[in-house]
């Protein structure tokens, strides 16, 4: 099997920036390869446990992926 790349100018314009996040409800290897490949400052919020009796807000929330959290990292990567 070939692998099919994005090209630079391609990638650039879709994760360039000063700061890239990379949100996932799953596991944050499979941003790896995007996250590796920028040369932004950059993190990762990703899922970390569930419980099972939690509502989705609850579980987002025990995982640290809020829009407070996302907002106050993005801004620490940028200034």
């Amino acid at each position: 099997m070939v692998a099919s790349w994005m090209m630079d100018a391609a990638f650039e314009k879709l994760f360039g920036g000063n700061a890239l996040i990379g949100v996932t409800a799953g596991a944050s290897g499979m941003l790896e390869p995007i996250m590796l490949r920028s040369t932004a400052k950059r993190d990762t919020f990703a899922w970390k446990r569930g419980e099972t009796t939690a509502s989705p807000a609850e579980l987002m929330a025990l995982n640290g992926l809020t829009a407070e959290n996302l907002v106050k990292r993005a801004m620490e990567l940028v200034s």
